[in-house]
């Protein structure tokens, strides 16, 4: 006896739909974008995020608490959700500020700036106090964010990349807590 059309086709469809579930879903989680986060560290409360691109370039400049100079250090953000020191370049030697190079690194004073390049110090996240003397900002293309809007100067903050879902962006943009472009 021959089965009813109807019932016939009630497997395939299920199969369909539970493919395409299954799609959809993994679509919305799966961690597909590189982050750069910025967090309170106690509570760990979220201050602002913004996507970056694997092989790109975030500047940290402030002023050294001891020689009040002016120092950038320049991070590459990495797909393995780290950032790796490249260079770092300020203007004056003076305590704290670096002089040792590590295996490969090396210095160039160009222009009244003394460059530390060929770094390749990985940090699985940035740790620091916001600073009122430091005046910390974080520079990522053209845009340019002063960590001293996001939280009261003292407060010690967490700088990391992650992978988040693509849709993540839209929650950022809704909430406002996005800087980047």
């Amino acid at each position: 006896m021959k089965k009813p059309l109807q019932q016939s086709l009630k497997k395939p469809a299920l199969v369909i739909g539970s493919a395409l579930i299954v799609l959809i879903l993994a679509g919305c989680l799966w961690p597909g974008q590189l982050y750069l986060e910025i967090r309170a560290q106690q509570g760990g409360g979220l201050l602002s995020a913004g996507p970056v691109q694997n092989g790109s370039i975030v500047t940290l400049r402030f002023t050294h608490s001891v020689a009040k100079r002016p120092v950038d250090e320049l991070w590459e953000v990495s797909s393995e959700k780290v950032l790796i020191l490249r260079e770092t370049i300020y203007d004056s030697f003076g305590a704290g500020l670096p002089t040792d190079l590590g295996p490969g690194e090396a210095m160039a004073v160009q222009g009244g700036w003394i460059r530390i390049y060929n770094m390749d110090r990985v940090l699985p996240s940035v740790n620091l106090a916001v600073g009122t003397v430091a005046d910390h900002y974080l520079f990522y293309g053209a845009q340019q964010l002063r960590l001293s809007e996001l939280i009261a100067p003292g407060t010690l903050i967490r700088i990391e990349v992650t992978k988040r879902p693509f849709w993540w962006a839209s929650v950022l943009r809704m909430t406002g807590r996005t800087i980047w472009p």
